[in-house]
């Protein structure tokens, strides 16, 4: 059994793509697109239902902010967005910190190939147990949930509200 968050869905995506159940008995999939940058080639109803949030000009302005030199205080207000309203500073300060850990070029460098990759052709050929959760408050838009749930015969959807920490950290 294996859950992935966020790009840790595109690792899951990833590994299916290149050996199929293998070694797989059930997937949970916690809050990612199959294709967070909008393309040209998307239909408006593509756009809707992938919850693509980023343009290319969109993705290269906050890869900037990220390497820019007011990148930790760029980096807070990413990591505040991705937690609800009510979250304590203590939490915040906490994911902040960890987040900082690593070196901001290679983060962005890592969130600029993951947003990237396309996903939509590999989700539908899921055939395993998958359980597919989102947040209504979250950064990465809840229909792509319902999207990928659509995808996978026989998955379950679960999507969390904001007062039930429906946000892309909820755990």
């Amino acid at each position: 059994n294996i859950l992935g968050h966020s790009m840790g869905c595109s690792v899951i995506w990833s590994y299916w793509d290149m050996f199929g159940p293998s070694r797989l008995k059930k997937i949970i999939l916690v809050d990612e697109a199959a294709m967070p940058t909008l393309t040209s080639d998307m239909t408006e109803e593509d756009k809707e239902n992938l919850g693509a949030f980023k343009d290319f000009t969109g993705l290269e302005e906050f890869i900037a902010g990220l390497r820019g030199s007011n990148s930790a205080a760029f980096t807070e207000g990413f990591v505040g967005a991705m937690l609800t309203a009510n979250a304590s500073s203590d939490l915040k300060s906490f994911v902040l910190q960890e987040n900082l850990k690593m070196p901001r070029e290679y983060a962005a460098r890592l969130l600029f190939n993951h947003a990237l990759i396309n996903w939509r052709y590999v989700i539908p050929r899921i055939n395993l147990p998958t359980l597919v959760i989102g947040g209504k408050a979250s950064i990465v838009p809840w229909t792509s949930q319902v999207w990928n749930h659509e995808q996978i015969s026989g998955s379950e959807l679960e999507i969390f509200e904001e007062n039930e920490g429906g946000s892309h950290l909820m755990f």
